[in-house]
């Protein structure tokens, strides 16, 4: 089932429930921001010869960066949960700049979280 957008509590919709979030670009400028911000340089998101010898084409986001900005994507959705966590992150490696990044969010069942 798609949802419209509006503001919902999760435990009032059923499971396989489903919408999905706008787009944005990944960019260099975002990965070197993230970089200054963060201090991780790692070579695979700093320097794309390095990022060739371990195998992949450069300018490589961080994955946590991605988590961000996913997460944003998700907090600016015409849907929004009524919630106060999101578990069960999955996302396909790697990110790379100035490729598209958009999400898709599906309500499974989950077993009682308790916060502390």
């Amino acid at each position: 089932m798609k949802l419209a957008p509006g503001d919902d509590a999760w435990d009032d919709l059923p499971v396989g429930a489903w919408w999905r979030s706008g787009r944005r670009i990944v960019t260099a400028a975002d990965i070197d921001a993230f970089a200054d911000f963060s201090g991780d340089r790692f070579a695979i998101h700093m320097d794309d010869a390095a990022a060739g010898a371990m195998g992949v084409r450069g300018g490589v986001a961080h994955g946590l960066l991605v988590l961000s900005l996913v997460d944003g994507l998700k907090n600016a959705a015409p849907v929004q949960m009524r919630a106060v966590v999101s578990l069960g992150w999955e996302w396909s490696f790697p990110q790379r700049a100035d490729e598209g990044l958009a999400a898709g969010h599906d309500l499974v069942p989950v077993g009682l979280v308790r916060l502390r």
